[in-house]
């Protein structure tokens, strides 16, 4: 009789986890809990900052293989809910990682394509990658 409690209470905590909100979904990808989320109509936007980015010799490499890292988050069995739930609801992912020197590293998702772009402190774009889904 134990043994069928159990297994009904982990199948309904089991379903309950795989219940994804977008709220549910914005707290799980947050990178760090300094990591600002804005939502406007159509898009989630993730807001970061991190160090210095020095000794970059290729920023279309650079675009390229963070491209590459998203598609694989995306793709992974731990987050693909939490996009799916975003991209479910009508939303697409942003996430905007803020460098000290001006660099900005710019990430967007939709269930259709990837676009990365890189911009230096004046707003100039230094590389830009995109893929479709």
């Amino acid at each position: 009789m134990k043994y069928y409690i159990s297994f009904f209470l982990l199948t309904i905590l089991s379903s309950i986890s795989f219940a994804q909100t977008k709220e549910q979904a914005m707290i799980a990808l947050r990178a760090e809990e300094h990591t600002k989320v804005e939502i406007d109509e159509h898009m989630v936007t993730f807001r970061d900052h991190t160090g210095e980015i020095n000794n970059i010799q290729n920023f279309e490499y650079l675009a390229l293989e963070l491209a590459e890292a998203l598609y694989l988050q995306m793709s992974d069995h731990v987050y693909n809910p939490y996009f799916n739930a975003i991209f479910s609801e009508g939303y697409s992912y942003r996430n905007i990682i803020e460098c000290k020197g001006g660099l900005e590293l710019i990430l967007n998702a939709s269930p259709t394509e990837i676009v990365v772009s890189i911009t230096d402190a004046n707003n100039i774009e230094l590389a830009k990658e995109s893929f479709s889904l």
